[in-house]
């Protein structure tokens, strides 16, 4: 089973600030993000913790929050995940997987800071279908 490792926000563009927990709000997003607005499809983000690893074995050192993300992830695969997949956290908040990449500014600020960004090939954005608080340590159900 899948497990949140970490969650970010920041009001302003850019990296994201480590916190002890996120609310998120239906067809919101994160309360206090940047990214969060009525109707979009990228009101959350997700990155998985093995595609952070890979980047650290590579010799970057980005800390957590640096690409942007939400919500850091274990337990699944990027292969795994489609368009239209679920991902239900404490049996009761729900996002739905919208985008999976997305088109990089050249340079963006995530790459100015960290050095190279992964969110054009293992960003996962999501729209809040049912909201509440996670944390970290939070259990992950990903549904087809």
């Amino acid at each position: 089973m899948q497990q949140v490792k970490a969650v970010c926000l920041n009001s302003n563009k850019g990296p994201k600030i480590q916190v002890d927990c996120i609310e998120l709000l239906e067809n919101w997003g994160v309360i206090g993000d940047y990214h969060a607005a009525t109707g979009s499809n990228r009101q959350v983000s997700l990155l998985l913790d093995n595609e952070i690893e890979k980047i650290i074995q590579a010799g970057y050192t980005p800390g957590i929050g640096a690409f942007g993300e939400n919500i850091i992830i274990s337990g699944i695969e990027i292969g795994a995940i489609s368009i239209g997949d679920t991902f239900v956290f404490n049996e009761s908040i729900e996002l739905l997987v919208t985008i999976i990449g997305k088109e990089c500014h050249t340079p963006c600020i995530i790459q100015q800071t960290t050095g190279k960004c992964i969110m054009p090939e293992t960003g996962i954005f999501c729209k809040v279908l049912k909201g509440g608080v996670i944390k970290n340590g939070d259990w992950i159900n990903h549904c087809k």
